[in-house]
């Protein structure tokens, strides 16, 4: 968490200036508009830095249930606690490339609007097809296949199968867990997104 919060205390104090955000909506809103969105960003500084353990914790809780309900989907009673401390350690792998997007641009590239560090995602499959090709509510699945959610997975299921299931069960179990449980998770969250996607645009 504190690492999550150090990231976000570079990206607004030295990565996005006031420019970035003029350049960004620049041709979307007024002045006054965009002096209203900084000057906002200014006085409640502190509600990202309230809300990103909220959503995390939220998140976090998912997980951990939903491979709780794949493990009783295969008769392993699973831990809570060990649950989501495992979870917990192998969130931090979504912390990668936030410190990637902010070195490159602190180090070696300049970034003239938020779009810049949106887009910059080359461990990402999506980065290397044209946009300009893919329909508007198919970005979203696509950008979850990347090299970090495979690094994600596979780690769930290691830390599964070594913390979570007794050696005498089928070692096998923890990929279905992880499969049935985060993966149709992810699923259900993905189709919730797209249909989103698909209504409001």
């Amino acid at each position: 968490m504190l690492f999550s919060w150090v990231l976000q205390f570079v990206s607004n104090e030295m990565i996005i200036s006031d420019e970035v955000w003029y350049t960004t909506y620049g041709e979307q809103l007024s002045l006054e508009q965009i002096d209203g969105i900084i000057e906002w960003n200014a006085t409640y500084w502190w509600f990202s830095y309230l809300i990103t353990p909220i959503i995390l914790l939220i998140k976090v809780l998912l997980i951990t249930f939903s491979l709780i309900i794949g493990g009783i989907l295969f008769d392993i009673s699973l831990s809570f606690f060990k649950t989501i401390g495992i979870v917990l350690i192998t969130e931090f792998i979504f912390l990668i490339p936030s410190a990637i997007q902010l070195t490159w641009f602190t180090f070696f590239e300049n970034i003239h609007s938020l779009n810049d560090l949106i887009s910059f995602t080359p461990w990402n499959v999506f980065y290397y097809i044209n946009k300009e090709d893919v329909l508007e509510w198919f970005i979203y699945p696509l950008s979850l296949i990347n090299f970090f959610e495979i690094l994600f997975v596979s780690i769930l299921t290691y830390l599964v199968r070594r913390v979570l299931i007794e050696k005498t069960e089928d070692q096998n179990k923890a990929f279905k867990i992880v499969a049935y449980g985060y993966g149709s998770g992810l699923v259900t969250w993905v189709v919730f997104i797209t249909f989103l996607s698909i209504q409001y645009t």
